[in-house]
């Protein structure tokens, strides 16, 4: 065998190989750099999921509401707060008569009591 023809088969291998491996790191380093970021800059956390009987036990009977999430709007923009938990809001699955999943967010009417007393 020829040494140019060794030569060439042996830099078409490495080659070949490099390629692989470079793809394969690089990959791993988008996947390092994702999870990297989320460690220094976690994302906000999201809604939170209750029960279907939950209520809120700081406020006093008929104090809060559970709205549709396409009335959130509505009800921000008349002075309702979203109930926080845990610093997030709450919601809760509820199904409309046509059966379509849709989520109902727990909201603090504006002239709410607290059981304390306070508003």
């Amino acid at each position: 065998m020829d040494w140019s023809w060794l030569s060439f088969a042996i830099g078409l291998a490495s080659g070949i190989g490099l390629a692989l491996v470079s793809g394969f790191f690089g990959e791993a380093g988008k996947d390092l750099y994702v999870w990297t970021r989320r460690q220094i800059w976690p994302p906000p956390p999201g809604p939170q999921r209750v029960s279907r009987n939950f209520d809120a036990e700081e406020y006093v009977p008929d104090s809060c509401v559970w709205a549709r999430e396409h009335d959130v709007d509505e009800k921000l923009d008349a002075g309702f707060t979203y109930y926080l938990l845990e610093g997030v809001p709450v919601y809760r699955n509820s199904s409309s008569f046509d059966s379509t999943m849709t989520r109902e967010f727990y909201m603090v009417k504006p002239d709410a009591w607290k059981v304390d007393g306070t508003h």
